[in-house]
């Protein structure tokens, strides 16, 4: 079972009270901080499945990497701050950019069900309720409406489809994208 808490206030007093917590403790054991990233070279992901020699709990630091592509053991808790970088291609300028963008509802989802993959868990959300059901879009937005194009445009052209704009695509990209 995974609870989530979603309002700041209840997020905030429930970190500070397992802070104090920890402070209190005579010798705390101490934290093995591992991040996680797509580029991050295989050796180096592979530590956060490792256990840790002496001991020390785990805090992994990851990137959206970690809402489907992996499942850690003993991870407990989870602090979705709510955001993501994707790439998004700038048709006017012809470019891609990373840029940081509100996480959807699913996503927000699939954070949470990250904590207690394989016992009780808790996911602290950085964000209100409020905010999720009302600025958060259900879904992510599908990635052919966010990136170049140019290469589905020549395969495409190359399998004979003549006119791009009446395609039945699944998920129809900006025009704009087709035309540039």
């Amino acid at each position: 079972m995974v609870r989530v808490r979603c309002s700041l206030r209840q997020t905030q007093r429930s970190l500070n009270l397992k802070l104090e917590r920890l402070s209190q403790l005579d010798d705390p054991p101490p934290l093995a901080v591992l991040p996680i990233y797509s580029q991050m070279p295989a050796d180096l992901q592979a530590k956060i499945f490792e256990a840790t020699p002496d001991g020390r709990r785990k805090v992994v630091v990851a990137t959206n990497i970690a809402e489907t592509s992996l499942t850690v053991d003993g991870i407990l808790y989870v602090v979705d701050a709510g955001y993501s970088k994707l790439k998004v291609y700038n048709p006017k300028v012809g470019m891609d950019a990373l840029q940081i963008t509100p996480i959807s509802q699913a996503n927000a989802n699939q954070r949470t069900g990250r904590a207690g993959r394989t016992g009780n868990g808790f996911c602290y959300r950085l964000y209100t309720g409020t905010a999720f059901l009302n600025d958060m879009f259900d879904n992510n937005i599908p990635e052919i409406q966010r990136t170049n194009l140019a290469n589905t445009v020549l395969l495409l052209k190359s399998l004979g489809v003549k006119n791009l704009l009446e395609f039945d695509f699944m998920d129809p990209p900006p025009q704009v994208c087709l035309s540039t």
